[in-house]
């Protein structure tokens, strides 16, 4: 795939550092970039994340990286900050905000 190839060289890395942050070998990663194999779901996501991309754009499905789509919606960033928040939280903070959300499923 052009897009995984180009987002590694992009940020200077080589095949073997991609291959470390999904836990396998540069042989099999280097089987993703020319298409011998499928990218498994957990390291499109994995991948999109290190490379602040989302998942229809490391697949080809959009021609718009994250922070394009993030430009072009300011709505769709500011979510994503708010759940960034969230995910940062202590424990107590998230269950002090669900009190004040009412939040009795969780």
């Amino acid at each position: 795939m052009k897009r995984l190839k180009d987002l590694r060289e992009d940020r200077d890395l080589t095949q073997a550092d991609v291959a470390r942050l999904l836990g396998i070998s540069q042989q099999y990663y280097q089987c993703y970039e020319a298409g011998k194999y499928e990218l498994p779901l957990r390291h499109c996501i994995t991948l999109a994340r290190y490379y602040g991309v989302t998942v229809d754009y490391l697949v080809g499905l959009s021609a718009l990286p994250a922070t394009d789509l993030q430009k072009s919606n300011p709505t769709l960033a500011r979510y994503e900050k708010l759940i960034e928040k969230w995910e940062e939280a202590s424990p107590d903070i998230q269950q002090a905000i669900k009190i004040l959300l009412h939040d009795k499923d969780e």
